[in-house]
């Protein structure tokens, strides 16, 4: 009894208007259905085209515009696309990693058997899978003919890293796309949980772990962007004829024609762990290789990396980091002269770092104790200077004195002749006085000579010590007080009375 394809066909239309399926895919699917043992019905058929991989169950359609994809609307009817990577790129790569390597020994059980009891010991609980951190999800879609680049522009809850299977269906509508790339919302996207591609899901794994070893720098970037898709070479071409193999859509036999029992299978299929935590050697990896002992030209890079003697290396480092301190203080140096020629520039202390302080070289000490030697030895020769100007200027005044005292001198001399001769007037009077008495014997003569010649000595001899005296004075004190002299000179000067002694 054959089945009637058309309204299978015009549902799936229905649904999903891009890219069209292909009829010829549907018969050979209810063929399969039927060998099967299983109903051919809408529901069968429609899980079978969520499972299967959209460049086998659907025609070539004008999906995407042609030309260059960049500010524009496309998809303006809903469109059918499978995922064909995921990962996050709201985290740094190394973090990610280490939560793969986490889950992947939480998986394989190898927490029951180290007993991490210590929270230290990557923070894992036992038996519980550690979530991969979530920010934003980076995807590769297509329609089976075509890859282009998707972000979430908006949180899409659905998206879970290490739960979304690849080969996993949205659908897409009046998606704003800028250099390539969709800008995926809740608004434009509707993830289809039940769907998958079992093909692309084996290589998750190889894939994931390939994108985060080109993040870290362990491998040389690959051409992304747009790109052609083949059919899967594990996949069997589409055949006809009753005797022959059924497609793909048949592999699961088990299925029953009712939707319940039909479902039962895919829930298995999404509770179990994703491929990306499942495969996990017994020893790790090591972290130059990235998907195992299938590239030899990254083999023998990697034996170059571990066979590299590294001490050299940190020698040579350690003199390139002196030769930069050197050329630095020197550059230092040259600034600091040219800023001390230019003008003076008001420079905040507070803002100074201290490593810049630390760079000064010794030259510039050297410099800075020159200018300070410099500075001092002026001072000194300034301060010498004056005292010699100083003494100079009293020895001036002193010889100045001296001569002025000199004259001075010169004018006592006056007086102290009037006093010679006031003596010397009183010593004739004396002696005229002797010679008119009578009766006098020699005896008296030769006393009243000695009298005189004794007075006239003392005159003399008083009035010299008196002229020393002046001439101290007048040393000492530089106020011209010589009428006071003259009074206290002639005080002093005054002729002693002569007594003249009978026989």
């Amino acid at each position: 009894m054959s089945t009637n394809l058309q309204p299978i066909v015009a549902f799936l239309k229905r649904t999903y208007p891009l890219p069209s399926v292909d009829p010829k895919w549907v018969r050979q699917c209810v063929d399969a259905l039927v060998e099967a043992g299983r109903e051919p019905s809408i529901e069968n058929v429609h899980i079978e085209f969520l499972y299967s991989d959209l460049s086998l169950c659907t025609r070539e359609s004008p999906t995407f515009p042609e030309g260059e994809l960049h500010d524009m609307i496309i998809f303006p009817k809903p469109t059918l696309l499978q995922i064909h990577a995921i990962s996050e790129i709201g985290h740094s790569a190394y973090q990610i990693q280490t939560v793969m390597e986490q889950r992947s020994e939480v998986l394989s059980g190898r927490t029951r058997i180290r007993g991490l009891d210590d929270d230290e010991e990557n923070e894992v609980e036992e038996g519980k899978v550690p979530p991969y951190p979530r920010g934003m999800l980076r995807l590769e879609v297509g329609d089976g003919r075509r890859i282009v680049r998707a972000m979430e522009y908006k949180r899409i809850n659905d998206f879970v890293l290490g739960q979304t299977s690849l080969g996993s269906k949205i659908v897409v509508q009046n998606v704003r796309v800028l250099r390539g790339i969709l800008l995926l919302t809740p608004e434009n996207c509707r993830f289809l949980p039940d769907s998958c591609v079992q093909e692309l899901e084996d290589l998750q794994r190889d894939q994931f772990v390939r994108d985060l070893q080109r993040r870290l720098g362990k491998l040389n970037p690959d051409g992304e962007g747009d790109g052609l898709v083949n059919p899967p070479p594990v996949i069997p071409p589409p055949v006809r004829g009753p005797g022959v193999r059924a497609p793909k859509p048949a592999r699961n036999a088990p299925r029953q024609p009712t939707r319940a029992s039909a479902a039962q299978p895919v829930r298995a299929t999404l509770q179990t762990p994703v491929p990306l935590d499942r495969h996990v050697s017994k020893h790790p990896v090591p972290s130059n290789a990235v998907a195992g002992p299938s590239n030899g030209r990254m083999e023998r890079q990697a034996a170059v990396v571990e066979d590299d003697d590294l001490g050299g290396f940190n020698d040579f480092d350690e003199s390139f980091l002196r030769q930069v301190d050197e050329a630095e203080s020197r550059a230092y140096a040259m600034q600091a002269n040219s800023v001390s020629r230019s003008a003076p520039v008001e420079v905040d202390p507070y803002e100074s770092d201290d490593d810049d302080f630390m760079i000064l070289d010794e030259s510039m000490i050297r410099q800075l104790d020159y200018a300070e030697a410099q500075a001092k030895q002026r001072q000194t020769s300034s301060a010498i200077t004056e005292t010699k100007s100083v003494s100079t200027q009293k020895r001036r005044s002193t010889a100045d004195e001296i001569d002025d005292l000199e004259d001075d001198e010169f004018e006592f001399n006056e007086s102290f002749i009037r006093q010679v001769d006031e003596a010397e007037a009183l010593a004739l009077a004396s002696s005229s006085f002797t010679k008119k008495t009578t009766g006098k014997g020699a005896a008296s003569s030769s006393t009243t000579r000695s009298a005189t010649t004794s007075a006239v000595t003392d005159v003399i001899r008083k009035g010299a010590v008196q002229s020393t005296k002046d001439v101290v004075w007048k040393r000492t004190f530089s106020t011209d007080i010589s009428s006071d002299v003259e009074v206290d000179s002639q005080k002093e000067n005054r002729v002693p009375e002569i007594i003249e002694i009978s026989d």
